[in-house]
């Protein structure tokens, strides 16, 4: 398992890296790679995943800011 240092508000933190695979079968995604593994339930957060710019760049992401909704579409609808 290879670790890496990330850097956020709290500061500098080592985190475990991951090889595997998201599939998200409703938006036809499959994405393989290296994945951080970061505390966000154990670290207090409400927050099941976060998801980074390597997987939103294959998306549309809508924030509803006013409805506190988040709707994503994949980019391949309508091939």
């Amino acid at each position: 398992m290879d670790i890496v240092t990330i850097s956020g508000v709290a500061g500098a933190k080592e985190h475990p890296v991951y090889l595997a695979h998201i599939l998200i079968p409703q938006l036809d995604i499959i994405q393989y790679g290296k994945f951080t593994g970061v505390d966000l339930k154990s670290g207090g957060q409400v927050h099941d995943v976060l998801l980074g710019r390597d997987f939103l760049r294959n998306v549309i992401m809508i924030y509803d800011g006013f409805r506190s909704q988040v709707t994503i579409a994949s980019t391949k609808v309508g091939q």
